[in-house]
């Protein structure tokens, strides 16, 4: 038997001991001699064991091996500063706390982060730390543009596929894809995928930033800030939107404030590419439930089984169930004697 307790253990041990006192005290005491008492104190002491939790050994429970790399390659370009997440966040700012929570819910695994940014790279090696994935995280930032509208993704995909086909080659171990994207290119035509991708890795999502009626684009500019510990390195301007250039159909040239959208048909293609599926980030909930349905892929999920424990615990509600029971019926007894009396 083990116990799982509920609530602190000195407190359980403080509760016993308090009822084995008055236990021994009713013993002693011929006039607190009762059965109410001592009713009320075994029903008092099975509370308590309840709240201890005890557990029998019993059945057989899934292990997971943990053993598992995770790949995140997230998109930080400019568009990703559109602010049209929910309660107003920015797409990347969601993206970053969506690396996290996912994180959280693989725990033990292998994580590395890959970035698009003016060019893509590595962000950190497959490691297994938390902190040190979170402060990679947080070290992912917009390029520094005022001309910012998009960019090709293809580099993205083709460096994250490379890494994970190395790796394949070197350990046999499963390999889970998130890619986090708006999915805008730079000219608005659909990204090339690489043919290595769908083999590269063994399950995953795409999750899409952003929404298909698009955001403006905010201006990034970088602050020089020399031995000024107040200063702001970066400035992210809403209020002076990001411009594009063009000509009318009489040939004049004109401008526009570039609206930035998510293009869900170009990050469904590269989901079907990559054999997993699609999310829109706007319409999830939480992302357990995507997290849970990528674990429970054949090739990850539990790959054994250890014994078990069962919980006892109706089994002592039953038995407090049937002391109250008790308890009544003696009361209802009493009641109905003295009843008896009164009317005689």
């Amino acid at each position: 038997m083990i116990f799982e307790s509920i609530i602190p253990l000195w407190i359980v041990i403080t509760l016993a001991a308090l009822l084995v006192a008055a236990l021994v005290f009713c013993l002693i005491k011929k006039s607190f001699r009762t059965k109410q008492n001592f009713r009320l104190i075994a029903i008092l002491f099975l509370g308590v064991l309840m709240l201890a939790r005890p557990q029998f050994p019993g059945g057989k429970v899934e292990t997971r091996d943990n053993n598992i790399d995770v790949y995140f390659a997230i998109d930080t370009t400019g568009s990703m500063v559109g602010k049209d997440m929910k309660d107003n966040k920015r797409r990347l700012e969601q993206a970053k706390e969506d690396i996290i929570t996912i994180a959280k819910q693989i725990p033990g695994a292998r994580y590395t982060v890959f970035a698009q940014s003016a060019v893509s790279y590595q962000a950190t090696p497959l490691l297994s730390d938390l902190d040190a994935l979170q402060n990679a995280a947080d070290g992912l930032f917009y390029p520094i543009t005022n001309a910012s509208s998009g960019t090709s993704l293809s580099d993205l995909l083709d460096l994250a596929a490379d890494k994970a086909t190395e790796n394949k080659e070197k350990y046999d171990r499963p390999r889970i894809f998130f890619f986090l994207s708006d999915g805008e290119e730079s000219d608005g035509s659909k990204t090339s995928i690489p043919k290595k991708l769908s083999d590269a890795f063994t399950t995953g999502a795409v999750i899409g930033y952003g929404t298909t009626s698009g955001t403006t684009v905010a201006t990034i500019k970088q602050n020089y800030c020399y031995k000024d510990p107040e200063c702001e390195e970066y400035t992210i301007n809403d209020d002076e939107p990001v411009r594009e250039y063009g000509r009318d159909s009489s040939g004049y040239k004109k401008s526009s404030d570039h609206i930035s959208k998510l293009d869900e048909d170009n990050l469904e293609n590269i989901a079907d590419a990559a054999k997993v599926k699609y999310y829109t980030r706007n319409d999830i909930s939480d992302l357990e439930s995507i997290t849970k349905d990528i674990l429970n892929n054949g090739e990850v999920k539990a790959s054994g089984s250890k014994e078990g424990y069962v919980d006892c615990y109706f089994i002592i509600a039953g038995v407090i169930i049937l002391l109250l029971f008790w308890t009544l019926s003696d009361l209802i007894v009493k009641l109905l004697s003295e009843r008896k009396v009164s009317n005689d």
